[in-house]
């Protein structure tokens, strides 16, 4: 058993017995939030199983949980790529109110997965910007703004975003190469060929 998931036992051994300890009682708002960092953790190293298992005790224990659980369990829907699913699991998670921004995020991740980009825009509007203070994350809401846009051919709202992904990283080549090209599509050679500079 590596590391990784032995924390997690331990982690979730830990929490079962508060849990059980606590039966009529709600769970504590600092171990609510360090089991949704350790949830979120797993399943950002994609350890979905274990993620998955963890969570839907947590449904069955606590019913404080049962929005973010429910948040959780279309987050790992939607990197098993399950966009059906995932997409009844946040947007139920909406209906309770989850009081997480990045769900937006991954409803419009859903929706440009299932070829609709015009949704996908319309999840990433309701992403309030100074809600989401890692800084990552507002690089990766930037960048699918824009794959939104390239996929309508707004070509200039898709610049826009760019640089906004770009302002968050200033020399991700990536970033710079897909703006040079817009930027050479709409005839600002110059502009475009700074950036393809840039990636050099």
């Amino acid at each position: 058993m590596n590391q990784l998931k032995l924390a997690f036992l331990l982690l979730f051994v830990f929490i079962q017995s508060i849990l059980f300890a606590n039966q009529t009682e709600s769970v504590d708002s600092l171990i609510h939030q360090q089991v949704i960092e350790s949830i979120s953790l797993m399943i950002e190293n994609d350890q979905l199983d274990i993620a998955e298992t963890f969570i839907e005790s947590f449904n069955k224990s606590d019913s404080s949980f049962l929005a973010v659980t429910t948040y959780l369990l279309g987050w790992i829907d939607l990197k098993k790529q399950n966009y059906d699913r995932a997409e009844k699991r946040l947007d139920k998670a909406a209906e309770l109110k989850v009081d997480v921004p990045e769900l937006y995020y991954h409803l419009a991740l859903v929706n440009y997965n299932q070829f609709d980009y015009m949704e996908s825009l319309r999840q990433l509007s309701k992403l309030d910007e100074h809600s989401i203070e890692n800084n990552t994350t507002r690089k990766m809401i930037a960048e699918l703004e824009a794959m939104c846009y390239i996929k309508l051919s707004r070509n200039e709202d898709a610049i826009n975003s760019l640089t906004k992904a770009i302002q968050l990283d200033k020399n991700n080549s990536n970033l710079l190469f897909e703006r040079g090209k817009l930027l050479f599509s709409l005839g600002k050679k110059q502009e475009a060929s700074l950036d393809f500079k840039r990636t050099l």
